[in-house]
């Protein structure tokens, strides 16, 4: 299933809990269609750079909203249809990751062994970008000629 990134601007003079069921009624038609939700955030009142026109409307501000889901590509129709619909969205748009989710059979557990593996590469990695630095390497400073 790819990985889709929904960008929701609702109205700013919509009270949260209309903002919410909203967010659910999406969320709802993505599980009917056997999607999962990865991740829901609110960026809460955002001041526009421009001003948004509609047809006897300005908008200045808006509340600002996005959710993560991997679904089939068949529900992103209902999806917009949905949106376009309400009254209360300004606007949204749906991105598609360039990342499909892999099912969750093909990621292996990690043993403790490779974890302090990685653990212990990070380490050197890090300590050897120090001797670099410590040593002038890198020929940052500026030439005067």
């Amino acid at each position: 299933m790819p990985l889709y990134d929904l960008v929701l601007q609702v109205k700013a003079r919509v009270p949260k809990r209309e903002v919410f069921e909203l967010l659910k009624r999406t969320s709802l038609k993505i599980l009917d269609s056997d999607g999962v939700l990865m991740d829901v955030k609110s960026f809460g009142h955002q001041t526009l750079a421009y001003v948004y026109k509609k047809p006897n409307e300005r908008h200045h501000e808006v509340q600002m909203s996005q959710m993560t889901f991997a679904s089939a590509p068949n529900v992103l129709p209902e999806i917009s249809h949905a949106l376009r619909v309400d009254e209360k969205v300004v606007r949204w748009m749906v991105l598609k990751r360039k990342r499909k989710m892999e099912p969750l059979i093909k990621y292996k557990a990690w043993t403790e062994e490779q974890r302090a593996a990685m653990i212990e590469s990070s380490r050197e990695s890090e300590s050897s970008r120090d001797r670099g630095r410590e040593s002038g390497g890198g020929g940052g400073g500026r030439r005067r000629f």
